[in-house]
C-alpha cells in the first residue's frame, strides 16, 4: 500500500460534481477514500477530530491514521469495500499530536462521480465522547441509589415506582415495597401536591425517628419525587436549645426578683434582729418581733431557693465524697419518710470524689428524697445509689440536654411511685411549678436542685413514666480527692474599733448595715455612691481600715471604686457585698485582694466576715 505525500498536481474534486455532497453540513466526521485507500476528501468535523488540515491528509493512506493496525487488515477492509460490503467497527485513530481517538466508524462503498471508480465513504464519530456522555448519564442515574437519604418516585395515584436503598427503613416500617402503595401520612399530601402542581413539605414520625419530606410533582410526566431527610438529631438539638433558653430566661427573671426582694428582707430581718438583741428576755414586744424575724427568715429561704435556681448564690465548693454525704444524712432522711417506704442504699465503694458545696449537695438530696416520698403516698421503695460513670456523645444525643463528655460521679434517687407523663417532665424544673395540692409545696424544690447542679457544672437527668416510678440522676464532674474538709464556725460575733467606709446605694440597706457595724464598735463612714466615697476618703484625716461596698451601683461600680481608693490608700482592706453570686469571681480578682459576702446576712455573719477581712494579711 502506498503512502505518497500530496503533490501540487493532484486533482481536486469538482464542486459542481454531483458526488460533491454537502459534507460540511454534517455533525459527524466524513472520510472519502479511493479504491486503494488513499484519502480524497474529509470534512471540517473530521479535521477537528484528528487535528489535521484536509491538504495534509489528501492522498495519504487511511492506514497512516489508524493506530496499531497492519497492512494485511487494511487490504481486507478495502477488498470488502470493492465487494460492496458495509460494516461498522470501533477503532483507534491517531491524532496529529499522537494521542488516540477512540472512534466508531460506519463504512461502505462509494463511487467517485457518476461513472468514476469505486471507493469508500466512512462516517466517523468520536466514540470516546459518546462513552463519556454515557458514563455521565450512568453517574447521574446512580445518584439516587447512592444518596444516603431516602428518595422515592411515586405515580400520581400513590404507587411506589422507585425507592433507593436508603428507603429500606421506611419501607420496612410501612410494610410496603416498590409497586406497593405509599403510606397514608404521605398519600394525601402527595395527591394534593400533584393536583396543585406545586411542592409541599411535611414532617412525619417513623418508629421514633423524625423525617422531613419534600414532595415535588412532575405533572407532565405523571409522577412525583419525594426527597426525605432524617432530622431527629436536629430536632433534638433544637429542643435542647429551646429548653436551655427558657430556663435561662426564667432564671434571669427569678434571680432579679430574688435580688430585689432580698434587699427588703435584709432590712426587715436585720432590724428585727437588732431590736431583739436590745430587748430583755421578758419584754412583751419580743414575741411579735420574733414572729417577724422567723417569718422573714422563711421568706429569705424562698429567695435563696430562687437564687439557687438562677445560679446566683455563692457556693463554697470543696472536695467531697458523695457516699459520705449520703451516709451522714441517712438518719435524718429516715425521719422524713414514713414506715411504709423502704429506704435502700446502693453506694459504690470505689466511688471517686467531686468538687462541690457539701451543704448544697445535702440540699439536693433532701429535696429529691422529699419529692420521691410525696410520689409514694401508699408506700414503696426509695433507693439512693452512687456510681462512677463516663459520659459520651452518645449519651448526650439520647438526652434533651447537651453534655460535656468526660468522667462523672452519679447520685441517683429512685422511687417506685406514681411517675410522671411527658407534659409534667417538660416543666419539671420551672420555679413554682408543682403537681401537689395547694399549700403542700412551693414548686421550688426541683428548681433549686436544677440551679445547684448547673452552678456546680453538673447535669441532672429525669427518667419517669406514669405508674412506673421515677429516677433522678445527678451527674457531677469527677476528680481525685480525699473527701470532705472540716468546717469550723466562730461561736461569738467578733467586734472591733476600726474605721469602715460603707458604700451602698439603697438607703434602707445602708442604714441597717451602718447600725450593725456601729453595734460592733466600729467607726462607720457611710455614703450612697462611689463618687461620694472617693470625695470623703480624700478629706478624711484618719485611716480607713476597710471599704465595705456594694458591687453594682449607679455610676462607678464597686471593683472600680476599690481600685481607685487603693491608689490613694493602699493599706485599706476591701469587702464586697452583693445579692448576685456571679459577681463574687469578679470581686475576688488578685489585683483587688478582696473578699465577698452575699446579701442578705445576719448581724453575726456580717461581724464575722468584717473581722475576717480586717485581720487578713495584705
Amino acid at each position: 500500500m502506498s503512502s505518497a505525500p500530496p503533490t501540487p498536481s493532484a486533482p481536486r474534486p469538482d464542486p459542481e460534481d454531483p458526488a460533491h455532497i454537502p459534507l460540511e453540513a454534517l455533525p459527524a466526521g466524513i472520510w472519502i477514500a479511493d479504491a486503494e485507500g488513499r484519502t480524497l476528501r474529509v470534512n471540517t468535523r473530521l479535521e477537528e477530530m484528528l487535528g489535521y488540515r484536509q491538504e495534509e491528509m489528501r492522498n495519504l493512506d487511511v492506514g497512516a491514521f489508524v493506530r496499531d493496525i497492519d497492512g494485511g487488515l487494511i487490504r481486507q477492509y478495502l477488498r470488502r469495500r470493492r465487494e460492496g460490503v458495509r460494516e461498522q467497527l470501533e477503532i483507534d485513530l491517531l491524532r496529529k499530536d499522537g494521542t488516540p481517538l477512540h472512534a466508531w466508524i460506519a463504512v461502505g462503498p462509494h463511487r467517485i462521480g457518476p461513472e468514476g471508480p469505486p471507493g469508500s465513504l466512512a462516517v466517523v464519530l468520536d466514540f470516546g465522547a459518546r462513552k463519556r456522555a454515557e458514563e455521565a448519564v450512568e453517574l447521574l442515574a446512580r445518584f439516587p441509589a447512592e444518596n444516603p437519604n431516602p428518595v422515592l418516585r411515586v405515580s400520581r395515584d400513590g404507587m411506589i415506582l422507585y425507592a433507593n436503598p436508603a428507603c429500606a427503613f421506611l419501607l420496612e416500617t410501612w410494610a410496603t415495597q416498590i409497586g406497593g402503595a405509599l403510606p397514608a401520612p404521605l398519600r394525601r399530601p402527595a395527591a394534593a401536591a400533584f393536583e396543585e402542581g406545586r411542592e409541599r413539605s411535611l414532617e412525619i414520625e417513623v418508629r421514633g425517628r423524625t423525617f422531613s419530606f419534600l414532595i415535588a410533582p412532575y405533572r407532565q410526566h405523571g409522577y412525583l419525587d419525594l426527597f426525605s431527610l432524617d432530622i431527629t438529631d436536629r430536632r433534638q438539638l433544637e429542643t435542647q436549645l429551646r429548653q436551655a433558653q427558657k430556663m435561662e430566661a426564667v432564671g434571669l427573671l427569678a434571680g432579679g426578683v430574688a435580688h430585689d426582694f432580698n434587699n427588703l428582707l435584709f432590712v426587715i430581718n436585720g432590724r428585727a434582729e437588732l431590736e431583739l438583741r436590745r430587748l430583755p428576755p421578758g419584754d412583751p414586744t419580743r414575741a411579735a418581733l420574733e414572729l417577724i424575724w422567723k417569718t422573714g427568715e422563711r421568706a429569705a429561704a424562698l429567695t435563696r431557693q430562687l437564687l439557687a435556681f438562677s445560679r446566683r448564690q455563692v457556693l463554697q465548693p470543696r472536695v467531697i465524697h458523695l457516699n459520705t454525704i449520703v451516709t451522714d444524712l441517712l438518719k435524718m432522711l429516715r425521719r422524713l419518710i414514713p414506715e411504709s417506704i423502704e429506704l435502700r442504699t446502693d453506694l459504690d465503694p470505689a466511688l471517686l470524689s467531686t468538687r462541690a458545696d457539701p451543704a448544697q449537695i445535702e440540699q439536693i438530696l433532701l429535696n429529691l428524697v422529699i419529692n420521691a416520698r410525696d410520689a409514694m403516698p401508699a408506700g414503696g421503695v426509695l433507693t439512693l445509689s452512687t456510681a462512677n460513670v463516663q459520659l459520651d456523645e452518645a449519651f448526650s444525643r439520647s438526652r434533651p440536654f447537651r453534655v460535656r463528655a468526660g468522667p462523672y460521679v452519679r447520685l441517683s434517687v429512685i422511687d417506685t411511685g406514681c411517675g410522671m407523663d411527658d407534659q409534667v417532665k417538660e416543666h419539671l424544673f420551672e420555679p413554682f411549678f408543682t403537681t401537689k395540692a395547694q399549700g403542700q409545696g412551693t414548686g421550688l424544690g426541683l428548681a433549686t436542685v436544677y440551679g445547684i447542679v448547673k452552678q456546680s457544672e453538673g447535669y441532672i437527668d429525669v427518667r419517669s413514666a406514669v405508674g412506673k416510678g421515677t429516677t433522678v440522676d445527678v451527674y457531677l464532674p469527677r476528680i481525685e480527692g480525699d473527701g470532705i474538709s472540716s468546717v469550723h464556725f466562730t461561736a461569738l460575733a467578733p467586734t472591733g474599733h476600726e474605721t469602715i467606709l460603707l458604700v451602698e446605694d439603697v438607703d434602707l440597706v445602708r442604714d441597717l448595715v451602718r447600725d450593725m457595724l456601729q453595734g460592733g464598735g466600729y467607726l462607720v463612714l457611710d455614703v450612697p455612691n462611689a463618687e461620694r466615697a472617693l470625695e470623703l476618703a480624700g478629706r478624711h484625716p484618719g485611716p480607713i481600715h476597710l471599704l465595705l461596698t456594694d458591687v453594682v451601683m449607679p455610676g462607678m461600680n464597686g471593683p472600680d471604686l476599690a481600685r481607685r481608693l487603693r491608689d490613694r490608700r493602699p493599706d485599706t482592706k476591701v469587702l464586697f457585698m452583693s445579692g448576685y453570686a456571679e459577681q463574687a469571681a469578679a470581686c475576688t480578682l488578685p489585683d483587688l485582694r478582696a473578699q465577698f459576702i452575699q446579701k442578705p446576712v445576719t448581724a453575726g455573719e456580717l461581724a464575722r466576715k468584717v473581722r475576717e477581712a480586717l485581720d487578713r494579711e495584705s
